[in-house]
């Protein structure tokens, strides 16, 4: 029976090792009385979408999600049945692991034709609650499957079953997400599995991996070990020896103040299975010297660095005509919120894109005037991209336009394949970290024995060495973080490490490693004008001739509005001139006919630096 209800407990907990084994040490675990109950309360899974802590429990005789506020660091709110149709009545679900804000697996049982198994579900977040799970199809096995747990990138997913076990054993799996959504390519993780039960697997990090077993060597019989990824194999597991004890330990998660909390049957708990909550202690390491020994403390105001990614994008709808400058300047230009580097870049766009698909052709509209012009660029074509010479056609005998100016500086493209128009999305990234800036301290016993110190921030490539430094003890410093953005984005953890030369020319050191807590959004990239914030598309239009054309950038731009259901939009030029409110007209009134209410509108807006060149042809579509 024990056997039996221990194969449904989740490991969650994502505390770094070389912190743990080098720096720290747990405390002594704390029971969390008020989330428990005479039944069993276990799978504490920490909702880093929603800052919310969920886990489980069987009071009312059925596995149902709870969830709680953390107040402070260790007090939750009064837990609360998770409400939607996650929680099916008569039925037993459990071990919620979040792939995004919106999605999530959980485990919970699929009649089969003669008996019913634990299989893995997924369920959704609609409608402010979570929706009846559906099963993950990839994953359907007539055994014992469950305990899904998905790395932070949500490219793995690692479960414990029983298939292909002669004597029932649980094993852990591991299975790798496929283009379509679906999990695949499932292998047998056999360097970690025992003769014994391998369940509740929590991955951390892509390379850092938490599980119970009761088949390697431990106290109890369930026990909690930890294994890192390097160099393609998974490392021997290690067992995580100050929270095991002679009774079953599993379902660990770690809070984002650096506290752990997992489930435990040991005694003095409220019910049979109980939630504990233990925090990461320094240990106090003695470091030798030659005259005595010398002890050195670091400490921030932190456990932990938030990275937050924004990933921004401005969509460009790519312009079907070219002026005679943009062969003089294509060179590389930073895309993102510059609308003249597209325009200066449609004939590299175009060329990377005939490159990238052969069976595409281009066809070139000009004038007579501008023959020279569309030679020019068709001999470009052929030489930078070697786009061969029957891809392309020049057409000359397009009449005139009235822009007397340029009507021999002046090229209308056209292409049958929809790949070579597609509308641009230029990104951006923007991390920020929190907080900031580290508040350092640093002291050592006994002082009068340093002679000089320095500090050094690790990350996961790199080493940063003299930061700061002094030649006295005790010292408080402030650590910018704000050069160091990317490679602490990178990373799973930092090491803060202080170096302290004694009077004998011994070096003395301490590190400080601080968890980093990732998170990543996307977003289209907006404008504010008059205290509105519109999302903007880009267009470019040469006038309101080739508006009425109807080409692939309009059809595109239809397309776009249309997938996000616009209704209402605002067709905005920024110059003042006949032809460029003609132009906008000419768009608005296209806009209309396909029942998008759209308006004309001049505003002089500055937000994006826009060349007087290219502001004729500048047109936004504002959607607020």
């Amino acid at each position: 029976m024990r056997n039996n209800l221990f194969k449904i407990l989740l490991l969650l907990i994502s505390f770094n090792l070389t912190a743990q084994t080098n720096n720290y040490k747990w405390s002594d675990p704390v029971n969390l009385s008020e989330l428990n109950t005479e039944g069993n309360d276990f799978a504490p899974s920490w909702n880093k979408f929603e800052d919310v802590l969920f886990f489980n429990s069987d009071i009312s005789k059925y596995s149902k999600f709870y969830s709680a506020k953390l107040f402070e660091i260790g007090k939750f709110s009064e837990p609360k049945l998770v409400a939607g149709d996650i929680n099916q009545s008569r039925n037993n679900q459990s071990y919620i692991t979040f792939e995004s804000r919106d999605d999530a697996y959980i485990s919970t049982f699929r009649l089969a034709e003669n008996r019913s198994y634990l299989n893995i579900y997924q369920t959704r977040y609609r409608k402010m609650s979570w929706n009846k799970p559906v099963l993950a199809d990839s994953l359907q096995f007539d055994a014992f499957t469950s305990h899904p747990t998905v790395s932070p990138d949500g490219t793995i997913m690692i479960f414990s079953s029983d298939r292909n076990s002669e004597h029932k054993e649980t094993d852990l799996w591991m299975a790798f997400k496929q283009d379509n959504g679906s999990w695949g390519s499932v292998i047998n993780l056999s360097e970690l599995n025992s003769p014994g039960n391998e369940i509740t697997p929590y991955l951390a990090s892509k390379d850092t991996l938490y599980f119970a077993s009761d088949g390697q060597e431990g106290p109890g019989g369930f026990d909690m070990f930890m294994s890192v990824y390097e160099n393609g194999t998974w490392g021997r597991p290690f067992p995580l020896s100050e929270l095991n004890t002679s009774y079953n330990e599993s379902d660990i998660t770690l809070l984002p103040t650096g506290e752990i909390i997992f489930a435990s049957d040991r005694p003095g708990g409220k019910g049979k299975l109980d939630l504990y909550i233990s925090k990461p202690e320094e240990k106090k390491l003695p470091i030798d010297s030659i005259s005595e020994n010398i002890e050195i403390s670091l400490a921030a105001q932190v456990l932990s660095i938030q990275s937050k990614k924004v990933n921004s994008t401005q969509t460009y709808f790519i312009p079907n005509f070219i002026l005679n400058n943009s062969l003089e300047n294509n060179k590389e230009f930073n895309l993102f919120n510059n609308p003249d580097s597209i325009f200066n870049l449609i004939p590299m766009i175009i060329g990377k894109r005939m490159s990238d698909n052969p069976s595409a052709n281009l066809n070139i509209s000009c004038s007579g005037g501008s023959l020279e012009l569309a030679n020019q660029l068709k001999t470009f074509l052929e030489k930078g991209y070697n786009v061969s010479d029957n891809r392309i056609k020049i057409d000359s005998n397009r009449i005139s336009t009235n822009n007397q100016q340029l009507k021999s500086e002046l090229l209308f493209l056209e292409s049958t394949d929809k790949n070579i128009f597609r509308p641009l999305e230029a990104t951006a990234e923007n991390i920020s970290l929190s907080p900031p800036v580290l508040e350092l301290t640093i002291d050592a016993r006994p002082r009068k024995e340093i002679k000089k110190w320095n500090c050094s921030l690790i990350t996961k490539n790199n080493q940063i060495n003299y930061l700061n430094k002094g030649d006295s003890l005790p010292a408080e410093f402030t650590l910018n973080l704000s050069g160091f953005n990317k490679e602490i984005e990178e990373s799973d953890s930092v090491v803060i490490r202080i170096e302290a030369e004694d009077k004998f020319g011994k070096t003395h050191s301490n590190e400080l490693t601080l968890n980093i807590n990732h998170s990543s959004i996307k977003e289209s990239n907006s404008i504010k004008i008059y205290d509105k914030t519109y999302q903007q598309y880009i267009v470019f239009a040469y006038d309101k001739e080739s508006v009425a054309v109807y080409n692939s950038t309009y059809k595109n731009l239809i397309s776009k509005l249309k997938e996000i259901s616009v209704r209402k939009v605002i067709v905005q030029y920024s110059i003042q001139n006949n032809g460029t409110v003609a132009t906008a007209d000419a768009i608005a009134s296209m806009l209309k006919k396909e029942n998008i209410n759209a308006k004309s509108e001049f505003m002089n807006i500055t937000s994006q630096k826009v060349s007087d060149s290219i502001k004729p042809y500048l047109f936004r579509i504002l959607v607020e």
